[in-house]
């Protein structure tokens, strides 16, 4: 009994970190330009009108979009626990809007989605502009 107990915590532990921590985000580039996600492990173009499944960035990491000279950059803050979509390997489901707003939205989201209203506290996210 002692040892489901544990397994049955471990699992529940497990659980929120998941959500909690979302290993991938869905971008949906609707920002009007070709865009490429700027990482250190290969860098991902994305076109418009086009979406891509990449790694989240880590806690202490920021999101950098290049947009032809000029680089968006996002402090990643986590979205509530509802935006991780469990069932695909905890994918933040995400769109690029023109001018660089980054919103999240719920799992199974159509995309593009055209009223952007609903954003949980923090988003959506503005970027930081360098010029390159």
């Amino acid at each position: 009994m002692r040892v489901l107990g544990t397994i049955t915590l471990v699992l529940a532990v497990a659980s929120v970190v998941s959500c909690s921590r979302p290993a991938r985000m869905k971008l949906y580039n609707h920002s009007g330009f070709d865009i490429t996600i700027v990482s250190s492990r290969s860098d991902i173009e994305i076109a418009n009108g086009q979406s891509s499944v990449f790694m989240f960035p880590a806690e202490t990491s920021a999101l950098m979009i290049q947009v032809d000279s000029t680089a968006w950059e996002y402090e990643m803050p986590y979205p509530p626990r509802e935006y991780c979509d469990p069932t695909a390997a905890s994918v933040i489901h995400a769109q690029l809007e023109p001018g660089g707003r980054l919103y999240v939205f719920l799992p199974n989201t159509q995309f593009p989605v055209t009223d952007l209203s609903l954003q949980p506290d923090g988003f959506p996210l503005e970027p930081r502009i360098r010029k390159g």
